[in-house]
């Protein structure tokens, strides 16, 4: 992007020069990017940055998009740089703290849902998540499976902090009982429980 301090930026022209810039430096889903990081600094949805095309940016507005968007250029990822991202039609609160929800983790939600067709339609079920770091798959699990109740584990307390705010930000902080417990100790918390169902998708196996 041009240093032009004294200019005047329409929405417009701001999207174009930044996809550019980013497309220049090698950055994959540059439209997205600047989407995303431009709607947050305005406090807009990103469909309504197409409505506001010919708006002209205040300096304060410019240079929140300038701080986001510095931080971009140096691989920082976005969803850390705004703070949530979308999972299941959801959004989270995601930070440093936890490990960004990956689009394809949908597909576990998605098994878990047919798995509780096997049950009675008003009989409870107990699921068990390993690792629940920012919570996305819990939150989920309580909010699209009927009578879900969910136990969900992590060995990180900062991760578990996140996790409980999006379950409150969902209202489903009464089905989800966070625990902080290291899965490889028998902890007679959790091992007395007995469970139906048990989810994880756990990060960086190694192939030993």
């Amino acid at each position: 992007m041009p240093e032009e301090k004294t200019r005047v930026w329409t929405v417009r022209e701001l999207m174009k020069s930044a996809m550019e810039h980013l497309h220049q430096k090698g950055f994959e889903d540059a439209r997205l990017n600047v989407e995303l990081l431009l709607a947050h600094a305005l406090h807009l949805q990103r469909i309504q940055l197409y409505l506001h095309f010919d708006k002209p940016l205040t300096p304060e507005e410019l240079k929140q998009f300038r701080t986001l968007f510095e931080r971009r250029l140096k691989r920082e990822p976005v969803q850390y740089i705004i703070g949530s991202t979308s999972f299941m039609g959801l959004h989270f609160a995601v930070d440093s703290r936890v490990l960004i929800p990956r689009p394809e983790t949908e597909t576990l939600i998605e098994q878990a849902i047919l798995f509780r067709q096997r049950y009675p339609v008003d009989a409870p079920i107990q699921i068990l998540e390993v690792g629940t770091g920012s919570g996305n798959i819990a939150v989920s699990l309580a909010k699209y499976i009927k009578h879900a109740h969910v136990t969900a584990i992590d060995i990180s307390q900062e991760a578990l902090m996140v996790a409980e705010e999006n379950a409150r930000m969902h209202s489903v902080q009464s089905q989800i009982q966070f625990l902080l417990i290291d899965i490889f100790d028998r902890t007679e918390e959790l091992f007395q429980k007995r469970f139906d169902l048990l989810v994880s998708n756990p990060p960086y196996v190694p192939k030993d």
